[in-house]
């Protein structure tokens, strides 16, 4: 069996935190975004903070905005000892996230129904658009969605680490970073037809509240 092969995940941004998630972007007269982040404070309101985070057009089927590597996906791999191998990792080719409530992933935390939806990243021709994630919600973006992929036809089969990091460049504030990136190692074989597969064999950290 000949032909490119892709290895598809999902990704999964929770927000594990005790405020809000917040984004606001503005575009001025000469079509350059300016992304802010709202701080909630403990009471009420909040402290607005300028990023250097741009904004990008999804229109890969998406059709709204993103801000690009949200999440960030790497493959490596692995030798005898599970140690990463030297100059031997690809990237994901995701375009970015427009983040919003998709599901409930804390039960102890946050709203029961979700506060912020898709309709607030916009279209094409907007010039102002919004971003949320409620404490304990998380936004999923499917395996089948584009961009979530990495292309594997070239690897030979052996044990590889996935790696899931969120805001990789340090865009945005948080309270602790420390469990921003998780992982999931897996075999890649080829059976005597040519088709290729994966088994997990073990996973890292899962969402839990901070």
């Amino acid at each position: 069996m000949n032909g490119r092969w892709s290895l598809s995940f999902d990704s999964v941004l929770v927000n594990v935190g005790d405020g809000d998630f917040l984004l606001r972007a503005k575009r001025d007269d000469d079509g350059k975004w300016h992304v802010e982040q709202d701080i909630p404070y403990s009471t009420s309101g909040a402290k607005t903070v300028p990023l250097p985070a741009p904004l990008v057009w999804g229109g890969d089927g998406h059709n709204h905005w993103h801000v690009p590597r949200v999440a960030t996906n790497q493959l490596v791999r692995l030798d005898g000892k599970g140690r990463p191998v030297r100059g031997q990792s690809w990237t994901d080719a995701k375009v970015g996230f427009c983040f919003f409530d998709y599901s409930r992933q804390l039960a102890a935390k946050g709203p029961e129904d979700a506060a912020h939806s898709r309709e607030s990243c916009g279209d094409e021709d907007d010039d102002v658009v919004g971003m949320g994630l409620s404490p304990g919600w998380g936004d999923t973006y499917k395996w089948i969605l584009p961009g979530q992929t990495i292309d594997i036809t070239d690897l030979p089969d052996g044990t590889y680490r996935l790696w899931a990091e969120a805001d990789q460049p340090g865009w945005f504030r948080e309270v602790t970073r420390d469990n921003n990136r998780t992982w999931a190692d897996f075999e890649l074989s080829t059976r005597a037809n040519g088709l290729r597969y994966a088994l997990v064999s073990n996973v890292g950290p899962r969402p839990r509240a901070a």
